[in-house]
């Protein structure tokens, strides 16, 4: 079965913007190190943090937007302990390999780590909650 569009057109989107911000940057940059370049004044790290910022909470608004116009609520109304149990675990799991990384690298957790595995996990949480509500699963899972 061939690829519907809406698996292949972010696919050749993102391959087409990260060759045309790779050629621009290696062309027009002066490099200070050999994890950033600079280009008309425009260091590449904060450029990308910012496409990626702007990327990340314009598809939160319209997660958020999507799950308040369609409130997809069946599964969870029909399965609430199914329900419950999938959203501990896409809290959780990800947080818990997080956490070995930082194990792992560091040999020990600290308070700060653990607040921001908190805020991990809650991201988890939010964006599980804003996909089954605005039918992204329903969809997915047909």
């Amino acid at each position: 079965m061939i690829a519907s569009i809406d698996i292949i057109a972010p696919i050749v989107v993102g391959a087409a913007l990260g060759i045309i911000f790779s050629l621009i940057f290696s062309k027009y940059t002066t490099v200070s190190s050999s994890y950033d370049a600079s280009m008309f004044g425009i260091n590449s790290n904060s450029l990308l943090n910012g496409i990626l910022l702007f990327v990340i909470v314009a598809g939160i608004a319209g997660l958020a937007g999507m799950s308040a116009v369609i409130r997809d609520i069946e599964y969870p109304v029909l399965n609430p302990v199914k329900f419950t149990l999938e959203t501990l675990l896409m809290t959780l799991l990800p947080s818990l390999a997080i956490m070995f990384i930082i194990f792992c690298r560091k040999n020990k957790i600290t308070n700060k780590d653990n607040l921001q595995l908190g805020i991990i996990g809650l991201k988890f949480l939010a964006l599980h909650l804003l996909l089954q509500f605005s039918g992204y699963y329903r969809y997915v899972f047909a």
